[in-house]
């Protein structure tokens, strides 16, 4: 004890210096916008590689779990489609008449211009317990991941794109408390705001619903479509319990969210067609 002390006073002024250098580090990254991006940018490739290769290591002991679940899903898709085929074809004089309906819907679709474009990827990092949580998938600039485009799964919304590298990006995720999600909630869709409270994961809050409006436990929270981020009507969680603020007449309510985000391994990247041509839209009427 006595020689480590030793060598603590020896060589104060060095640990002296490395710590005023950390803490110069973060106030440059946290307070200087360029410096910032530079720097989540580049810890974005160099955590991404990291994580990607423990990744590979722990998803080979999940591979179990995610046959059973891509099992599932197909099984729920061919019950879908064997349903489908069920209706179309009821009986051959009818059936041809449905064929025919079929088709034409199905190529006034194609020939419909396409809102989103979806890119799959993996999740090779993620954070629950913190009250700024983030994610880091395996998909980066050169696959066209653009910073502000929207993240979701199968289940619902999962988050946004924070910053990029070139095989990497890291996700603000839903659990992240200066994340807003652009809503609407009930059978009236009333326009709204899901927020989480830092609290726990599996809840957050949804804001700005009015008094008068109607409010049942179990009602669906579902993006609203308008900021241009996310499809509209993706899941975001259903209404746990509430109460109405008399100081504020507006409800309180907590959520329960679709996603377990202990669970989230996969996500879509989404990015809007019109969204440049909306936002400049915007501009010019500001």
């Amino acid at each position: 004890m006595r020689k480590l002390l030793q060598f603590l006073y020896e060589f104060r002024a060095l640990f002296t210096f490395l710590i005023l250098e950390v803490v110069a580090f973060v106030f440059i990254v946290n307070y200087n916008r360029y410096h910032s991006a530079v720097f989540f940018n580049s810890s974005s490739q160099f955590a991404g590689e990291l994580y990607e290769a423990k990744d590979g290591m722990v998803s080979y002991w999940k591979l179990g779990d995610e046959n059973d679940s891509l099992a599932l899903e197909n099984a729920k898709l061919k019950k879908a489609y064997y349903t489908l085929l069920k209706e179309v074809y009821r009986d051959s004089l009818e059936g041809k008449l449905r064929k025919k309906l079929y088709e034409e819907m199905m190529d006034s679709l194609e020939n419909e211009p396409r809102s989103f474009d979806v890119l799959s990827a993996k999740v090779v990092k993620n954070s629950v317990r913190l009250s700024h949580n983030f994610l880091t998938i395996n998909k980066g600039k050169r696959d066209g991941v653009r910073k502000g485009m929207g993240v979701m799964n199968s289940v619902g919304v999962v988050g946004r794109v924070h910053a990029v590298s070139d095989h990497f990006s890291s996700i603000t995720s839903l659990l992240h408390t200066r994340l807003l999600i652009s809503s609407k909630m009930g059978k009236d869709g009333v326009l709204c705001t899901t927020k989480w409270d830092g609290e726990d994961p599996q809840f957050a809050q949804v804001l700005y619903v009015p008094s008068h409006v109607r409010v049942e436990k179990g009602d669906l929270a579902v993006t609203s479509g308008y900021d241009g981020i996310f499809p509209a009507d993706t899941p975001i969680g259903k209404v746990e319990d509430y109460k109405v603020d008399l100081n504020s007449g507006f409800y309180e309510i907590r959520l329960k969210l679709a996603n377990d985000f202990h669970k989230v391994h996969y996500v879509e990247v989404v990015r809007s067609v019109h969204k440049a041509e909306m936002d400049s839209i915007e501009q010019i009427s500001l």
